[in-house]
Formats: structure tokens, C-alpha cells, sequence
């Protein structure tokens, strides 16, 4: 009894609950990535914030140059270069700390590349097209930033601002990808609503 109590209490983590009273734009937390320069960067439902232990600073979605296309930021990525992305349905978008900001490669931008035309909805009398999303960020052991949307995957020219598709399985068939990996002997995994494909 005593050991399994002494136990149980060394496995006890104390946490420290830091909320919008404490800078946090949202209490809606998606992703969190700690930088090579050790501060941390909170995915939010409202902009993604740099956290540096005392202090939050707020980068919200907006229609000025330099901001986050959306509020609702689904996931942050570091690239080799020490590049700051964050991903949204909008787009990706970079940060660069000459401005303080971020810059932006929209959905509609990156897949402007795409073999087919948009997605339609069911009703074939409306031909309503579905606005493209992104769903996933990666940088390949080429150093390629590939971009997973809801029309396919795409090759990001991050100086450019360009791109270009990765077609994943015929040319013309487009694949709607959830999620992207490459393993430890540099094959890309590549998850799609129509099940798991891999490179090579």
C-alpha cells in the first residue's frame, strides 16, 4: 500500500493553467511547437501566439497585409531552415521576423496547379465548386515543401510563391489528402480519404 501511494505520487505532474486572462487569444488550443530558439508557438481558433515563458504575442487573421488569412490555425511546422509555417484551410502561411508577420500562399494559389477542375457538390444544377483546403504541411528529405490539400498534393516554390502537383496516382484522378509523412528511409506516406498511399 505504501509503495503503490509513494508512487502514485511521484507520478503527479503539476500544471499551470495559462489561459486568455493570461494573453491567450483563444481557449482553443490545436497545436504547439517549441522553435530552435525555444520559444514556443500556440496553434489557436484565433492566430497563433509566441509564448516566451512571461509574455504572449498575438498574430490574429485579418485583412491587412502580413496577417493570418483565417482565424482558425490547424497546425504549426518548422522547416529545416528554421521557417515558422502555419497551416490553415486558407492557405500556408510563413512567418518572417523582419516584419513581425506572416506571409501568405493561399489555398486557391497552391492549387491553382491542379489538373482538374474544382470539386463539385452533388446537385449537378447548382455545380457548386467547393473552395480548395489544406490539410497538411511537410518538407521532404529534398527539401520540397509539399503541400496536402483537398484536391490533391502540390510542390510549394517558397521563394516564388508557385507550385506545382505531385500526382500521387494518375495524372487526372485527384486525391483528397488528410495527412502527410515520410519515414526514416525517405518514403512519403501520403493519407487520403481513400485510404493510405506510399511512394516508391
Amino acid at each position: 500500500m505504501l509503495l503503490t501511494s509513494c508512487t502514485a505520487h511521484a507520478q503527479r505532474m503539476q500544471f499551470r493553467h495559462l489561459s486568455i486572462d493570461d494573453g491567450l487569444p483563444s481557449s482553443l488550443v490545436s497545436d504547439i511547437l517549441q522553435d530552435r530558439q525555444g520559444f514556443m508557438w500556440v496553434a489557436t481558433a484565433r492566430g497563433v501566439s509566441r509564448y516566451d515563458g512571461h509574455h504572449f504575442h498575438n498574430y490574429a487573421a485579418g485583412h491587412t497585409p502580413n496577417t493570418l488569412p483565417i482565424g482558425m490555425v490547424d497546425r504549426l511546422y518548422e522547416d529545416r531552415s528554421g521557417t515558422m509555417w502555419a497551416v490553415t484551410a486558407a492557405g500556408v502561411s510563413r512567418y518572417d521576423p523582419n516584419i513581425d508577420g506572416f506571409v501568405t500562399h493561399s489555398a486557391r494559389a497552391i492549387t491553382a496547379a491542379a489538373p482538374t477542375p474544382a470539386v463539385t457538390d452533388g446537385d449537378s444544377s447548382k455545380r457548386a465548386v467547393t473552395p480548395p483546403i489544406v490539410t497538411s504541411l511537410i518538407e521532404d528529405h529534398a527539401g520540397r515543401l509539399l503541400v496536402g490539400t483537398s484536391v490533391g498534393l502540390f510542390a510549394l516554390d517558397r521563394q516564388a510563391g508557385g507550385s506545382r502537383s505531385v500526382p500521387v496516382t494518375s495524372a487526372t484522378e485527384r486525391q483528397y489528402v488528410t495527412a502527410l509523412f515520410e519515414d526514416h528511409q525517405q518514403q512519403l506516406w501520403v493519407g487520403t480519404r481513400n485510404g493510405l498511399l506510399a511512394a516508391g
